[in-house]
């Protein structure tokens, strides 16, 4: 122990004990402040998922995605989307703007499609995605 000091002591070597936490000189500072606000990132981006809300009421009890699009009936201007519950047998009638889940609502209704607003919050902010889904217009008057 005393001769590692005494060497220490003739090539000038000093060393002290501090509270600080020892900082390596082979990497590069800057480079790794980066890679830590890099992490952080994404961190925060895999916590901020869209969150899904509940802004409706839905006129049917049934999932949407469970029952089957039957087609569509046009009555007097008006577009009314026919759903079938493939379990029950029981049919149902929906028009636009009628809610189908908590957090989506049909805006509109054509031969061959119907349009789906789909609501989330992400940030803080309420986010409206469009969904389209396909009618089977097999055996329809188009017009």
């Amino acid at each position: 122990m005393k001769r590692a000091l005494l060497i220490a002591g003739v090539l000038g070597l000093t060393a002290t004990a501090t509270g600080k936490e020892m900082i390596d000189p082979f990497i590069n500072p800057i480079l790794t402040k980066e890679q830590i606000l890099i992490e952080n990132k994404n961190k925060e981006t895999l916590k901020e998922i869209p969150k899904e809300i509940n802004l409706f009421k839905p006129k049917i009890d049934i999932l949407f995605s469970k029952l089957s699009i039957q087609g569509v009936i046009k009555k007097d201007g008006k577009r009314y989307l026919v759903l079938l519950d493939p379990e029950t047998g029981e049919t149902f009638i929906l028009t636009e703007g009628d809610p189908i889940s908590p957090n989506e609502k049909i805006a509109k209704i054509t031969n061959g499609s119907i349009t789906v607003f789909k609501y989330r919050k992400f940030k803080g902010k309420l986010i409206k995605e469009e969904i389209k889904l396909n009618v089977d217009t097999e055996g329809l008057n188009n017009d």
